[in-house]
């Protein structure tokens, strides 16, 4: 039996594009996604795409070291995440949550979970992400069980991610993101 790479996409980076769906309203696949697969609006099983798919930086392949690391460096989850978005042929830039955008953008949001540091560079031990939904409200998965919400962990809707509390996490940036054609 010939067992496929890790590295190696189940599908091909077309079918994976064109199953991105920031319009989809009802989320069906609630036990094989996470907050990520969700702000980048893809309802795909993880499997069907790679081990590990929905890590920042497995996608494009430059996140190697799966199983051994519970930490990594912010500017590393970043750079994974740049990676992820390139290789899926998506532009990004960094705005502010209460920007406008146009109506070909979506916006996504970055939360960390605080580690420690080592040598100025800050060291996290989790990630989240949010997306805003067409009618301005943010939206994201808890983990890989729980339906998309709009509600923080006070039960109060966000409208803003930069004031908004989500347990043990804290807010760092904001990027519109737009497929390229």
């Amino acid at each position: 039996m010939n067992k496929q790479s890790r590295n190696e996409l189940k599908m091909s980076l077309l079918e994976l594009r064109n199953s991105i769906n920031l319009d989809k309203k009802n989320w069906k696949h609630i036990f094989t996604t996470n907050c990520y697969a969700y702000a980048l609006g893809l309802d795909v099983r993880e499997q069907n795409i790679k081990d590990f798919a929905y890590i920042p930086g497995v996608i494009s392949g430059v996140y190697k070291k799966i199983d051994e690391d519970y930490s990594i460096a912010y500017p590393k989850l970043l750079d994974n995440i740049h990676d992820d978005l390139e290789f899926l042929g998506i532009n990004f830039r960094e705005v502010n949550p209460l920007e406008e955008i146009s109506n070909d953008e979506w916006k996504i949001a970055i939360f960390t979970s605080f580690l420690a540091c080592d040598f100025f560079t800050e060291i996290v031990s989790d990630f989240h992400f949010l997306r805003q939904r067409e009618n301005g409200i943010w939206y994201h998965k808890e983990g890989w069980f729980k339906r998309p919400t709009n509600k923080d962990s006070n039960s109060n809707i966000i409208t803003d991610p930069s004031d908004c509390y989500l347990r043990g996490k804290q807010y760092k940036k904001c990027y519109s993101l737009k497929l390229n054609k």
